[in-house]
């Protein structure tokens, strides 16, 4: 008896897991030489092409050090880009300027004036450093 006339049992067999190698590729050959429209066939061709596919982590790696290059470039020129527009700008000319009428009256002037400059430094420190630590932590990843 050829296997052919017991195709049906052979698949029951094998959606089972009971088949052999042997029986499998034989099942594979029966099915890929069938019509498109058998939807076993699509499974054993959709087994092939999955065995077919090859993982190169080193390729992936490469891939992501590119893209995080390139955005990084595209920062780095829209950066430039935005200062040459802003210092391309017409100065204002007209602005008030206060002239304090006691040393102390420009002690506190000038010391308002830091502090808020301080503490701009400070938060954008802040944000450096945390970009920075959140970096670090991807090069971990390698």
């Amino acid at each position: 008896m050829n296997w052919k006339d017991n195709i049906e049992d052979l698949q029951e067999k094998f959606w089972n897991g009971d088949t052999t190698l042997e029986e499998e590729k034989l099942l594979r050959s029966y099915h890929l030489e069938q019509d498109e429209d058998d939807v076993t066939a699509h499974y054993f061709n959709f087994l092939t092409d999955e065995a077919n596919i090859s993982f190169n982590p080193k390729k992936k790696a490469k891939t992501l050090r590119m893209r995080a290059r390139t955005i990084s470039s595209i920062a780095a020129s829209f950066a430039i880009l935005v200062t040459a527009f802003l210092l391309m700008q017409p100065r204002n000319s007209k602005a008030e300027v206060y002239l304090a009428q006691s040393p102390e009256e420009a002690l506190e002037i000038t010391q308002n004036a830091l502090a808020i400059i301080g503490d701009k430094v400070n938060r954008s420190n802040d944000l450096i450093f945390d970009n920075l630590n959140e970096y670090n932590k991807i090069n971990f990843i390698k």
